[in-house]
């Protein structure tokens, strides 16, 4: 008998990821482009912030919760997950 050559089946992968583990991923897994990204946001906030209390006189507090709330926590949340993910390869 002779043997195939050439063609083979491609077998089907049995863990597919599914749309929320491709989301989660997406959204917060950490790269250098992102890590860049992130510092430039909250240093622009800050400043923002500094300049609107500088020559406004009043308490500016959207700028202030974005660098001092938000951007923190996304990137504690990014580095726990990311360390998930390389725990469970």
């Amino acid at each position: 008998m002779k043997k195939k050559i050439g063609k083979t089946k491609k077998r089907k992968s049995k863990h597919k990821p599914s749309r929320i583990k491709h989301l989660l991923n997406k959204l917060f897994l950490l790269n250098t482009k992102r890590i860049l990204v992130i510092l430039a946001i909250w240093t622009l906030s800050v400043i923002t912030h500094n300049i609107i209390n500088l020559v406004f006189e009043i308490e500016e507090r959207i700028f202030f919760f974005i660098s001092g709330i938000i951007l923190p926590f996304y990137l504690l949340v990014s580095i726990l997950f990311f360390m998930r993910s390389h725990k469970e390869r």
